[in-house]
């Protein structure tokens, strides 16, 4: 078995590097020092997400994704997760579930998501920690408390 990159992957990860060096990296210390990055700078970043193709890695280009598969996605994460602060998390990734979402729901949720014009969040029941997103149809108990989960959520946006 030949386990080495082919010259594509090499490619799309040095892009990575780039990306994650110009666009990640340098705010590493403004996102530390003021708690989060002002609303011009991650505009400044999301736009070179759009520009370097990176918005939604992980869903079909048919969706507004970029449609890269599994080894592409690791491949990308490999040097976006370098980037501290959660800077990682500004390229956008829509949560995989809405691929499979009917025609309506994809126009009003997943494919704004992909172009960046939304962001999900991922709640679950934090008495069943975790449990109740695998079963079709779970709700919280009654009196349970929801907990949201994502760096937008985090930061108020």
């Amino acid at each position: 078995m030949d386990l080495r990159l082919t010259e594509e992957h090499r490619a799309l990860q040095d892009r990575a590097r780039r990306f994650t060096r110009r666009h990640l990296f340098p705010y590493e210390l403004e996102c530390e020092r003021d708690d989060g990055l002002a609303a011009e700078r991650l505009a400044e970043i999301r736009s070179a997400v759009i520009e370097s193709r990176f918005n939604a890695i992980n869903h079909h280009r048919s969706d507004g994704g970029q449609g890269y598969d599994l080894f592409e996605q690791v491949l990308i994460e490999e040097e976006w997760g370098q980037a501290t602060g959660a800077l990682w998390d500004v390229p956008w990734r829509p949560s995989i579930p809405m691929r499979w979402g009917t025609e309506g729901q994809k126009d009003e949720y997943l494919r704004p998501a992909c172009r960046g014009e939304r962001r999900d969040a991922y709640a679950i029941s934090a008495s069943l920690r975790g449990r109740a997103q695998t079963r079709p149809g779970s709700r919280p108990p009654p009196g349970g408390r929801t907990e949201v989960s994502s760096s937008e959520a985090r930061s108020g946006t």
